[in-house]
């Protein structure tokens, strides 16, 4: 070995011998009362053989439930389910969209000023009146045209035919009705007719006449006799074609369909996880459960329902009960499938040795798995119903006495094209309810799966 090699080494050996923390005592930072506290993360390596014990440890204590518990893992399903669930910020939107759609359906109804079963009137004379004119353009000109008809009839129904039915209506009932700029402003205007009253008449004039109309018409006493309304101060979201508040009936008729559709809904879902359940499991019964969901479902389910709503009846109870009979069959086919992966687990095989019942072994060992496809079929059955009620109900095949949102598109139908907001109103809820459970239904399905626990 050279001299050169033979001498980095012994440098190299000098390095790693010399000591990397100095231990040097320093007197001066020496404790020697051992009770003394003293403050967290001082090195107290001065003197150890000098040092008392009590410098030297620290004493641990024995618990035996932290013992315990460092053998078990700080997982918590529900908690990972709900962590996971947040992080679908789409979702996460929509549920509290849903939330404050359906708190307001209580709100509103206590706020509105007319209850949605309300009469349009309360006096059989009302009626009667109602009764009593012709609002058609000849029987306009009988009555507020007679000068003009007795010398040419026809001239006198053209013009009649040239002012809108409502109004017609209005000022055959009511003599004080009168559109113009000054009947406008007496009425509408009346704080500043009675202090300038060409002022008055010329902002009238700036009105569009159609909104004058309206808006007279939502002040006169007839406006819920005579049916439809656009929304004003008086009617939020118009009236309905028998004059009711139809702020008060779209908010009775949210209420109504969601609680149907959950109740429905949850009915089918708790079905169909039973049978699917026992599909799933007892295999001698595979064939006949078989047999009976190809029967079911090889016919829409549209049919089943328009027989039974005329042979048996258009009843809320009857279509219900309907819907859920035959509204288990897609869950109780992806229980049955799902049951059929699990049921021959190492698990169950021994809770089968050891003779544990049949429910507990599909309801304690299998049921857990199926938590998200339950979920999941759940959310989507809601909306399903809510589409059922508003179909039936358009088809005449489903009688409600309480408004609901089939109800009210039904009646929309008819007098959409003059009243595009008896459709609008009841269509814009039914999309926000269809959208929030497909969103809300496939985010809680995910996050119900453990596999995406990581």
């Amino acid at each position: 070995m050279s001299g050169k090699k033979a001498k980095n080494i012994q440098k190299t050996v000098q390095e790693l011998e010399s000591p990397v923390v100095d231990f040097t005592v320093d007197p001066n930072k020496f404790e020697k009362d051992p009770h003394q506290e003293r403050p967290k993360g001082r090195a107290w390596l001065n003197s150890r053989r000098d040092m008392p014990e009590d410098q030297l440890f620290e004493f641990a204590e024995y618990r035996a439930q932290d013992a315990e518990r460092t053998g078990y893992s700080n997982y918590s399903y529900w908690r990972s389910v709900w962590a996971n669930f947040l992080k679908r910020k789409s979702a996460v939107t929509m549920s509290v969209i849903f939330l404050l759609l359906f708190a307001f359906t209580f709100i509103g109804s206590a706020i509105g000023k007319y209850q949605w079963d309300m009469a349009p009137v309360q006096s059989n004379s009302f009626i009667e009146a109602y009764k009593s004119v012709d609002p058609s353009p000849e029987g306009y000109a009988k009555a507020k045209l007679s000068t003009l008809y007795a010398e040419n009839p026809a001239a006198a129904i053209d013009q009649a035919k040239a002012i809108p039915e409502k109004v017609r209506t209005y000022r055959l009932l009511d003599k004080r009705f009168d559109e113009s700029p000054e009947g406008y402003a007496k009425v509408v205007l009346a704080d500043e007719y009675a202090k300038d009253r060409a002022a008055a008449i010329a902002k009238a004039e700036q009105i569009p006449e159609n909104t004058r109309v309206e808006e007279l018409a939502g002040r006169s006493m007839w406006s819920r006799v005579i049916g439809n309304f656009y929304w004003n101060n008086e009617y939020w979201f118009g009236t309905t074609g028998n004059g009711k508040d139809y702020w008060a009936q779209v908010w009775h008729a949210t209420r109504q369909s969601i609680l149907l559709a959950v109740l429905v809904s949850a009915a089918q879902i708790l079905l169909g996880v039973i049978i699917g359940l026992i599909w799933g499991y007892v295999r001698k019964l595979d064939r006949f459960f078989t047999e009976l969901y190809n029967l079911i479902d090889n016919i829409p389910t549209i049919i089943y329902l328009t027989l039974i709503a005329l042979m048996v009846g258009k009843t809320l109870w009857t279509i219900g009960v309907a819907l859920v009979l035959f509204g288990w069959l897609a869950t109780a086919r992806n229980v049955r499938n799902l049951v059929f992966m699990y049921r021959d687990r190492e698990y169950n095989l021994a809770s089968r040795c050891l003779g544990t019942s049949l429910p507990r072994v599909l309801f304690r060992n299998i049921f857990p798995y199926l938590i998200s496809v339950i979920i999941l079929r759940l959310a989507l059955a809601i909306p399903s119903t809510i589409a059922y009620e508003t179909t039936l109900t358009y088809l005449g095949l489903m009688d409600i006495t309480e408004p609901s949102l089939g109800n009210l598109l039904r009646d929309a139908r008819d007098v959409f094209m003059n009243y595009p907001y008896m459709l609008v109103f009841p269509a814009i809820i039914v999309s926000i309810i269809t959208i929030t459970f497909y969103l809300v239904g496939n985010a809680f399905s995910d996050a119900s799966d453990p596999r995406n626990h990581v």
